[in-house]
This record gives C-alpha cells, structure tokens and sequence, in this order.
C-alpha cells in the first residue's frame, strides 16, 4: 500500500510539470513530445494517430494509454484540465480554453470516478459543447437533464457573435427528446427571439 501511494504521488508530479508545462509554454508537437514518445515507447503508428489532437491532449492519450493508471490518477489529471480551463476563464494568459477543456474530457474516458465525469459533463454543457450530449450518455449512462439542456442553450442565445441553423435544430432537437412539452417551448422561444435579432442586425 505504502508503495503504491508513493508510485502514484510520483506520477501526479510528473504529470503536473508536464502538463504545466505544455499548457504555459505552448510547444509544438515536435519538441517535448519527441522525447515523451521515445520514454514511453510509442511507435510511428500511434503518432500518426495522435497527431491532430490538440497539444493539450496529448499528454493524456499518451500518459493514461500506456500507464493505465487508478481513477484517483485519472481524477488528478482531469480536474487539472479542468482547473487551467477555469483560470483562462478568468483572464490567465494560458492555453487556448478549447484545448483545456477537451484535455479533461478526454482524460475522464480513461476510467474517472462518477463524481468527476459529473463535473467534467456539466462543464461541456455549461460552456454550450454539444458533445456534452454523448459524453452524458457515455461517461454516465444517461441522458442529458434539464438544467444542461438550458446551458446549452443560454450558451447559444448569448453568443451574439454568430447563427446556425444546424445548432438550432440539434438543440430543439434534445430539447424535444429530454425535456417536457411545457419546457420544450420555452427552448423554442428563446431561439426564435435570439433568431429575430439576429435577423435585425442583417437588416
């Protein structure tokens, strides 16, 4: 026991630094990256698998993959993500907030505890990712509920800055799926109205 605490409070330090690091320094994926494959024993073929993640990522695919470490390992990695995530919310000159986020999405696929996927699930929802709808169903064996259903919305209506007409339909979509008739409507409201000034802006 003794062993196995002191082999995953080493891991959580090397994946700290790394992770740190490629969020801060924003390398390419040809400089430490390099050397992380080479120490893990990667091949040319998983390379080429990997290589259109985003740099964030990578060390979760690869770390997580090869490792396979307990949940508690998994939990460290993925609310660090997520812990980077919130703070580029706050105005820390760090990674690209997409890329954080999906690093902690990605990582809790590896075998997180509930009560982490829970969080990581809401935080796709809370930030309009309509991937929020798969992970719930994936990661937790559920469908989306209705206060996720309202994140995604409110994130679209509230995004002034662009139209789909294809985000509409997936949203009224789940809306009609999840939600009740009564609240169903409501979701429609708030995209017509939303729709109507955009359309004003055109004008």
């Amino acid at each position: 026991m003794v062993v196995e605490t002191q082999k995953n409070t080493t891991l959580y330090l090397v994946l700290t630094t790394l992770i740190d690091a490629i969020i801060q320094e924003k390398p390419t994926k040809a400089t430490p990256n390099r050397k992380l494959f080479d120490f893990l024993n990667v091949s040319s073929d998983e390379v080429t698998k990997i290589r259109y993640k985003s740099v964030a990522e990578i060390p979760v695919l690869l770390l997580l993959e090869k490792l396979k470490p307990p949940p508690l390992v998994v939990d460290f990695v993925a609310l660090r993500y997520l812990k980077i995530f919130q703070r580029s919310n706050q105005g820390w000159k760090l990674l690209a907030n997409s890329d954080a986020l999906s690093a902690a999405l990605q990582a809790v696929y590896f075998g997180s505890s509930k009560g982490v996927k829970e969080k990581i699930v809401r935080e796709v929802a809370k930030n309009g990712w309509h991937r929020a709808e798969g992970a719930a169903q994936k990661l937790l064996g559920r469908n989306l509920n209705k206060q996720e259903v309202f994140w995604l919305v409110n994130s679209y209506v509230k995004d002034r800055g662009s139209q789909s007409s294809s985000s509409e339909h997936e949203l009224m979509r789940m809306a009609h799926e999840y939600l009740t008739l009564e609240e169903a409507r409501e979701v429609e409201r708030l995209i017509l109205e939303f729709r109507q000034e955009w359309d004003r802006t055109l004008d």
